[in-house]
């Protein structure tokens, strides 16, 4: 089903060894090395290399695309009518508090006036924050891809309907930046209503 997504439990390294991490330390030891050694010619043209190649990276986002530090374990899924984490089952009508983040897709494509490509991401920084009439309190990261934020219109819109989250939230939930986007929304939300 397209409505489950991954629950991510990160590790919270204070430090991890990317491409990028890796290019930073080394343009910090060579700029140091050339301070110790008056600037040789072949420091010089490594830091140069480095500091290209740190260049070219930062430029076409391939730091964007993370190593995942931690662990898939269990599974989310949204419903229209309630969602499940792993097995336990949470009805729209027991929320008291939500708050959803997708900001974060594997392989989200931004507008090519703010970005050079294809903004890659392993997609595990979406959080769902919930707190039930019952007490029953989790904030939990989830993996999304990009062609899945559709199968979160159905939930959103009982949570509308139930007065949990405003038109604001939910605009921000499905990203609906647009006048058009949230024209549509509204259309199709009035017609839910009527139905």
């Amino acid at each position: 089903m397209d409505n489950k997504f991954p629950i991510f439990k990160p590790n919270n390294s204070i430090f991890i060894f990317t491409t990028g991490n890796l290019l930073l330390i080394a343009i910090i030891i060579i700029t140091k090395l050339n301070e110790i050694f008056n600037s040789s010619l072949l420091l010089k043209i490594v830091g140069v290399i480095i500091f290209l190649i740190s260049f070219l990276f930062h430029f076409t986002k391939s730091f964007r695309y993370k190593k995942l530090d931690g662990k898939f374990d269990g599974v989310l899924i949204f419903n229209e009518d309630h969602l499940m984490i792993n097995n336990k089952k949470i009805y729209v009508d027991t929320i008291l508090k939500i708050y959803i983040r997708t900001t974060d897709y594997d392989g989200l494509k931004w507008n090519s006036i703010k970005a050079y490509q294809f903004n890659k991401s392993n997609g595990t920084n979406n959080l769902l924050d919930i707190i039930t009439k019952d007490n029953y309190k989790t904030k939990i990261f989830f993996q999304m891809d990009y062609m899945q934020q559709e199968y979160l219109k159905p939930f959103v819109i009982s949570l509308l309907k139930n007065n949990i989250i405003s038109i604001e939230q939910a605009s921000e939930i499905l990203h609906l930046d647009e006048d058009y986007k949230v024209n549509l929304f509204e259309l199709e939300l009035n017609k839910k209503a009527l139905d």
